[in-house]
């Protein structure tokens, strides 16, 4: 399949689950009646898709009344609805959500928390079923990004903050997610500048 192939179907899937979302009626979130459909307090969606067809996306929302962290999976063109789950509800901001699908059919999700004046970037993995496992946190980082290889290694890029006092100097690092995960002695690789 070639690269704008593979971006043409990208495009369908992501316009097919777009279309079951706002179909979606009277779910229940966390004990709350809600519409299904993505209103004013959700912004900053990140999407990917798995082998196996399933489409992930995660989208900040504050339905709640803070910066929470809701996901959906879908299968298109299957019977069964979507999925929808608070994802992420801790106290403080949860924001900047970056999505990327591992070959075993689970999503890696990476994003940004700021509460006590503090910025944290979190690491996870979740099921097509939005079960949460192995978060990793990385002091003073923030906007993260991922990428997922063709060998299954998810990439992770983000910019590492020197502190957390505005204006302080950053540095851009990549590091392998997994790497973080498991708390694995990888070093990052710091974005060199003239």
């Amino acid at each position: 399949m070639t690269t704008r192939t593979s971006l043409v179907a990208l495009l369908v899937v992501a316009s097919s689950a777009l279309a079951q979302i706002e179909r979606v009626e009277d779910l229940t979130l966390s004990g709350a009646r809600g519409t299904g459909r993505l209103a004013n307090d959700a912004y900053a969606p990140a999407i990917a898709v798995n082998d196996a067809g399933v489409v992930a996306v995660v989208w900040v929302d504050t339905r709640r009344g803070e910066e929470d962290l809701f996901a959906m999976t879908l299968v298109p063109g299957s019977d069964a609805g979507a999925v929808i789950k608070a994802l992420v509800t801790d106290p403080g901001s949860q924001t900047n959500p970056a999505l990327a699908a591992q070959l075993d059919g689970r999503f890696t999700l990476a994003w940004q928390e700021t509460k006590s004046g503090q910025t944290l970037l979190h690491v996870g993995r979740f099921t097509t079923s939005l079960g949460v496992s192995d978060e990793a946190v990385q002091a003073s980082g923030r906007a993260p990004s991922l990428f997922t290889e063709g060998d299954g290694t998810v990439w992770l890029a983000w910019q590492q903050m020197a502190s957390s006092t505005p204006g302080a100097s950053s540095e851009l690092r990549v590091q392998r997610a997994e790497d973080l995960l498991t708390g694995a002695t990888g070093i990052p690789f710091v974005v060199p500048f003239d």
